[in-house]
């Protein structure tokens, strides 16, 4: 049953002028592939945490930009002084104006911070 709705899938995918291509062992070098042919100048990492994405464009789109944005200052710090030439802002971002409460867990503590967003 799975093949003969994968076998359809890939029929009316092909008739729209698209190849399907099975997730193997080369998927993450055709994303890459991708990637670097995109010419990022701009790259932002909302929520970049400790940086383990921002390595990763850091690594795909050496020549652009980097901008993290990270709420929590001691990770914020953390990526100045690992991501030299990137810029990186300590900072919660939201679609709407006001205070926000967010929990976070270290380890097996938990610490809950109230920010207000002006």
């Amino acid at each position: 049953m799975i093949r003969r709705v994968l076998q359809f899938a890939r029929s009316r995918l092909s008739k729209l002028g698209y190849a399907v291509h099975p997730i193997d062992e080369n998927f993450e070098s055709y994303q890459v592939a991708l990637y670097k042919s995109l010419a990022m100048t701009n790259v932002f990492d909302v929520g970049a945490n400790v940086g383990k994405v921002a390595e990763r464009y850091r690594n795909l789109f050496p020549s652009s930009n980097l901008t993290l944005i990270e709420p929590i200052p001691e990770f914020a710090e953390s990526l100045r002084q690992n991501f030299a030439g990137a810029k990186a802002v300590q900072a919660p971002l939201s679609d709407k104006n006001g205070t926000a409460e967010f929990n976070l867990a270290f380890g097996s503590g938990l610490l809950k911070a109230t920010k207000g967003v002006p």
